[in-house]
């Protein structure tokens, strides 16, 4: 959203081309997010995480560079000041947000943490973890991640009523920041929208 066109015709170029390539990034993170938000953010859990990883051996290049990359990740995480989820509660949700179609685009969704306050509010939490500066997500596109949150629990049947935005999460790992999405999201989902037309535009010629 907020590349220039140069970057935007790399993003998607990089999308085509990795279509077919599920990637194992940062897996012992992945594993860890879960638990650690159930743990209302023991970080006795990252420490433990982060000794597991220095332990393992690295048969390839790959393993080793993952390995120092997931430690990093896990070091950011000790040093972001997470919110008070106090009232809200880990669910497993039988309504998994898995993508929405913008512009004739399927966008992923897929959070990895969903949120039901005791009222019955629903929230969700997306993490992205990219230690590459330019992949990593400004403010601005931290709010458009969470705004999508929101916009899937809409668009997936759930009354707008009962979406809390301000539980519904972008998280960057490596920028250890967090942002909630737009309590009014039609703006934000419109300008997504146009920058999907583009992707759509696009594709065929890459």
């Amino acid at each position: 959203m907020s590349a220039d066109a140069i970057r935007r015709r790399q993003i998607i170029t990089s999308l085509k081309k990795d279509s077919d390539f599920t990637k194992v990034y940062y897996s012992e993170v992945k594993n860890i997010i879960v638990p650690f938000f159930k743990s209302d953010f023991d970080l006795a859990i990252l420490e433990d995480a982060i000794k597991k990883i220095r332990k393992k051996v690295a048969i390839t290049d790959w393993d080793a560079s993952d390995n120092a990359n997931s430690i990093e990740a896990l070091e950011c995480m000790l040093d972001t000041d997470w919110p008070d989820l106090g009232d809200y509660k880990i669910i497993t949700s039988a309504l998994a947000l898995k993508s929405v179609k913008l512009a004739n685009v399927d966008v992923t969704i897929k959070p990895e943490i969903y949120l039901k306050h005791k009222s019955g509010k629903v929230g969700a939490v997306k993490i992205h973890i990219a230690k590459t500066p330019a992949n990593r997500l400004a403010d601005d596109n931290r709010i458009y991640a969470a705004t999508l949150l929101k916009y899937a629990y809409v668009e997936y049947g759930v009354n707008e009523k009962l979406i809390d935005h301000d539980v519904c999460f972008s998280f960057d790992i490596f920028q250890k920041q967090y942002s909630v999405g737009a309590a009014s999201f039609k703006r934000r989902i419109s300008a997504l929208e146009a920058s999907c037309e583009e992707i759509a535009l696009r594709w065929g010629s890459i």
